[in-house]
């Protein structure tokens, strides 16, 4: 999966713009590169950006200076670097922060994502409180969108758990409360839930997005958000005409691809009838 070092890099490739450059350095200390052949001008990259490749987990640093001579330096320290690094460098017009906050914004574009925990259900018990019953993973402030019952009180001993969708159920507040056939069977973690969360930021250079996701889908979208940056905060008319052309490319280029494998789960069709019977969904007598 890609991180949030590769994904801005790649933001920055696409951008091209306050000098791009990448080379391998001849020396390099916690703070520093050097490389003479940089063909910049000396402070055209002041405030911008250095992606480091030969460090693991991915380092990237906004550059202080690039001197003279140079050598690039940056804060805070990167520790224990030493020798030959391969590294690209880009100028400020675009900084660590403004391509950081592009892929962010580009993720909150792409919507939400199915997320599943489970449960352990209690039997013939109607209400479950989701603060108490409910494993760590499952957060309160979102819209609890799918019920599912396992075939068997504890799917993890079976092949196949063998899910099946319950529409007698409602949700208030933190309760779950089953309108319509609870669970028979005490169980362990046989009841599955399911809701839609955004995209957690990311906000280290070794941030992952989720599996789910194109990282091409993302990384057009993030070009866009930089170009939105742009457009209409200077002067010149026609630079602007240009920014709005390039970033009419990329918003083409993003839509050649989905932006994530696991669309959403859509609103709950439930059966909001009341008592012991109805079109649960759930056959009690497959409970194992």
């Amino acid at each position: 999966m890609q991180d949030l070092w590769e994904l801005t890099r790649d933001v920055a490739l696409e951008l091209k713009k306050g000098g791009l450059y990448r080379n391998t350095s001849t020396a390099a200390t916690t703070l520093t590169i050097t490389d003479a052949t940089i063909p910049l001008i000396t402070g055209a990259v002041d405030a911008g950006t250095i992606w480091l490749h030969d460090e693991t987990p991915h380092v990237s640093r906004i550059i202080s200076t690039l001197s003279v001579a140079g050598v690039v330096t940056w804060t805070p320290a990167v520790a224990a670097l030493s020798g030959a690094q391969e590294y690209t460098i880009f100028g400020s017009i675009y900084n660590r922060s403004d391509l950081r906050n592009a892929v962010n914004q580009a993720l909150i574009n792409l919507g939400e994502f199915p997320a599943y925990d489970t449960m352990s259900t209690v039997g013939l018990q109607e209400d479950y409180n989701l603060t108490t019953a409910a494993p760590v993973g499952i957060p309160l402030a979102n819209r609890i969108m799918t019920v599912e019952l396992s075939a068997y009180t504890d799917p993890s001993t079976a092949d196949n758990p063998a899910w099946s969708m319950h529409y007698g159920w409602t949700q208030f507040g933190d309760t779950l409360r089953f309108l319509t056939d609870p669970p028979v069977y005490d169980g362990t973690l046989n009841m599955r839930l399911g809701w839609n969360i955004p995209h957690p930021e990311l906000t280290t250079d070794a941030s992952e997005i989720r599996r789910e996701v194109s990282p091409l889908r993302l990384k057009w979208e993030a070009v866009q958000e930089a170009y939105i940056a742009l457009i209409g905060s200077r002067d010149s008319e026609k630079l602007d005409e240009q920014t709005t052309n390039l970033f009419n490319r990329a918003a083409k280029m993003a839509g050649k691809y989905q932006s994530h494998g696991n669309q959403p789960l859509p609103e709950p069709m439930l059966f909001m009838g009341v008592g012991s019977r109805g079109g649960a969904g759930i056959n009690p007598d497959l409970q194992a």
